[in-house]
């Protein structure tokens, strides 16, 4: 077999089927070899109990099990305990039917395979079927969203949890310049207007103009105003009172 590059991680593979058979005896010699982590389990009730917990890349079914009818085990994976990007392959010893392989495929299989199945093409069946996983695993893991439930991923959370902080951030530091810019405009023009108010309190008019607009800053800019002979509202004399 030619040789083919590495895995980026050491896939996992989980076999049910009864003890003894072809598939214990020459798939684990076959994919130990390249780098797989094998898991065997002997019945259905095993591999729908050990499945959440081995999380494997792929699930290779025998398709005569001693409990369950495979098609309803390979159906109950798709439903509850197994991603919907895990491929799941059917192995039966027998020739395979159309029949059996439009009930395995319409129940979430990959693949329905008889073990009449070359050696060879059976590995390069599950090691093309590895890959995928592995390469759909590094896109979803890098994804802001899980396509399935369309929810955030963690890496997704991370990133919006720093674009929310960053957002907070430039909002905070556009506040705090409009006010240090309002605060340094009053004392500006509170400054100009109390000078005004001492160099022209004798001046007539003007003298009490502060004292009614009170010691504001908006005061003082009025008083500032109607002494530069500016009217402070529409039909108001400047110099009124």
């Amino acid at each position: 077999m030619a040789r083919r590059a590495p895995f980026s991680r050491p896939p996992v593979l989980l076999v049910a089927n009864a003890f003894g058979t072809w598939l214990s005896q020459a798939l684990a010699n076959l994919v130990k070899a390249r780098g797989y982590r094998v898991h065997f389990v002997l019945t259905g009730r095993e591999l729908l109990d050990q499945a959440p917990a081995v999380r494997p890349d792929i699930i290779v079914l025998d398709a005569d099990l001693p409990d369950l009818d495979s098609v309803a085990v390979c159906r109950t994976l798709r439903e509850n305990r197994a991603a919907w990007n895990m491929p799941v392959i059917m192995i039966t010893t027998t020739p395979a039917t159309k029949q059996q392989r439009l009930a395995a495929l319409e129940a979430g299989a990959w693949d329905y395979l008889s073990v009449l199945l070359n050696p060879e093409e059976l590995t390069l069946k599950v090691d093309a079927m590895a890959r995928l996983k592995l390469e759909m695993d590094r896109v979803l893991g890098e994804s802001a969203v899980d396509p399935a439930s369309g929810l955030y991923t963690v890496r997704g959370l991370e990133r919006r949890a720093r674009e929310l902080a960053s957002d907070a951030v430039r909002r905070r530091e556009r506040a705090d310049v409009r006010l240090r810019g309002k605060s340094r405009s009053g004392r500006v023009c509170g400054a100009r207007a109390g000078d005004r108010r001492r160099g022209r309190r004798t001046d007539g008019p003007t003298a009490g103009a502060g004292a009614r607009d009170g010691g504001t800053p908006a005061g003082r800019c009025a008083a500032a105003a109607r002494a530069r002979g500016v009217r402070r509202r529409p039909g108001r004399p400047p110099n009124a009172g």
